[in-house]
């Protein structure tokens, strides 16, 4: 009898366990429309997809610290990096997450990887939260390159653009190509640069620097050490007018070549969330760019403090990102 009973104990045991389970997988898995009483009120996991070290990697850690150090969120928080496809394996991994109100994912400028996939991923698996900053790209080569001006540059790209190697941070048929792509087509060059793919910022700027590519675009917070140290040089910055941090770089735009390269700096959810958790994410961000730490982040990278809200970003992304799979489509031709 005595067996009897510790077994019928061990499989009550057994059974409360997994209902707890059941139940916690549930309320991470599941949104009925309403926010737990204090949401999150559990980790909140950031999924990035692109490596560690870049620009998107860096924002989505120190918008965790602004948010827990400014007291707007004060819950914990857990980044993962899965990187690949332009991105696309983790909105793949995000959109796999139905109702899951504690997954985030950093997103740059439009997501790539929702564009340029073979047709699995559409906006309407995703939500929008908001772009918190927007950055922008430059055009650097290494100290030592002959290149000295970015007429120097353009002139030898428009005369044998294969001879001139770019290392980027997106695959062939990725945002970095088509702005190439762009670049050579109001050149008037016959063909587009031979583009080598990296697995991120940190990557292409790594090629760079080790004599692999003649130039790469790179972000304000990763060039401004290499500058300083010699490393690299900036022909260029890709913004509509000259920005303060670069004040003595040429935009392309004044050399008469109307290219610019802004990138949002943004965070999604998945499509089936409620409007309730849009709404809480959207404001707790909302609040984290007016604060004095992430104004610290801001200044440091040489960010532009801009904001968009879940609908205007949500506007941009579609705009923009037809714009780009135009591009990405001819490479399925």
């Amino acid at each position: 009898m005595f067996a009897y009973n510790q077994r019928f104990l061990m499989y009550l045991l057994i059974a409360g366990l997994l209902l707890v389970s059941a139940c916690s997988a549930e309320s991470a898995s599941s949104d009925d429309g309403t926010l737990p009483e204090g949401y999150p009120n559990q980790t909140v996991e950031v999924l990035v997809g692109y490596g560690a070290g870049g620009g998107t990697d860096l924002s989505a850690r120190y918008m965790v610290e602004a948010l827990n150090v400014e007291g707007i969120v004060e819950q914990s928080f857990i980044v993962e990096n899965m990187t690949g496809a332009d991105g696309a394996i983790a909105l793949r991994e995000l959109k796999a997450r139905q109702g899951n109100k504690y997954t985030l994912e950093a997103i740059p400028e439009y997501g790539l990887g929702l564009w340029n996939n073979d047709g699995d991923l559409t906006i309407e698996d995703f939500t929008p939260i908001a772009s918190v900053a927007t950055d922008y790209q430059t055009i650097a080569v290494p100290g030592d390159s002959p290149f000295e001006t970015i007429e120097d540059f353009l002139a030898a790209m428009k005369k044998d653009p294969k001879s001139i190697v770019i290392s980027s941070a997106t695959s062939l048929s990725g945002g970095v190509g088509w702005k190439w792509s762009k670049i050579a087509n109001a050149i008037g060059a016959p063909d587009s640069p031979t583009i080598v793919p990296m697995e991120g910022e940190n990557a292409a700027l790594t090629a760079l620097l080790g004599g692999d590519a003649d130039a790469t675009f790179v972000v304000p917070q990763l060039a401004t050490d290499h500058l300083k140290k010699g490393n690299i040089k900036l022909l260029a910055v890709m913004t509509d007018e000259r920005v303060e941090r670069f004040s003595d770089v040429p935009t392309l735009v004044e050399k008469e070549v109307d290219v610019t390269y802004y990138r949002p700096r943004g965070f999604w959810m998945n499509g089936t969330v409620s409007d309730s958790v849009r709404e809480y994410w959207e404001a707790a961000f909302e609040k984290m760019v007016e604060t004095d730490k992430w104004n610290e982040y801001i200044d440091q990278a040489g960010l532009l403090n801009e904001f968009m809200g879940s609908e205007e970003y949500t506007n941009y992304i579609k705009e923009e990102g037809s714009l780009y799979k135009e591009y990405s489509d001819t490479f399925k031709k």
